[in-house]
């Protein structure tokens, strides 16, 4: 019979634990290792903090996803959002490396910016899964609001 409360789990947990056997979209069987909770959380942390904090980042990495793309691009493609802003989050984002800021100059001021070449995959796989999620969500939340509920 187990316990109704568990010990307190110290972190370790996971690192004792079997490696789990996983299997990718291709059919592909791999095995992923087990991470101390504390390290996962420590990770997702800072990649939210880094990619998806502030109202205005998941929007200009999208815009991003395409190709290089100026301030003034960035202002039409968000309305919203002021240019201060938008500057902001591009030099925050610029300082964590995760965007590049190319100065084209020669007679008029001519500044692109786009995603780090070794970095730009990785954020391109996030943002799709990201969007998948939400597509999935919303017809979930869709679903319930509506009264039909979906069995999965």
């Amino acid at each position: 019979m187990r316990e109704a409360f568990p010990e307190k789990d110290t972190g370790t947990r996971l690192q004792r634990g079997r490696n789990a056997t996983v299997t990718d979209q291709n059919g592909n069987v791999g095995i992923r290792k087990r991470v101390p909770e504390q390290a996962y959380v420590r990770r997702a942390t800072l990649a939210h903090d880094t990619l998806l904090q502030g109202k205005w980042r998941v929007q200009i990495l999208c815009a991003m996803r395409m190709g290089p793309v100026r301030l003034g691009q960035l202002v039409r493609v968000i309305p919203n959002g002021s240019r201060k802003m938008l500057v902001q989050n591009l030099r925050s984002l610029e300082s964590a490396g995760i965007v590049v800021r190319r100065d084209l100059t020669d007679v008029v001021l001519h500044v692109e910016y786009h995603l780090a070449p070794d970095l730009r995959a990785s954020i391109c796989l996030l943002l799709d899964e990201l969007a998948d999620w939400g597509g999935r969500y919303s017809q979930k939340a869709i679903g319930t609001a509506s009264g039909t509920q979906e069995t999965n």
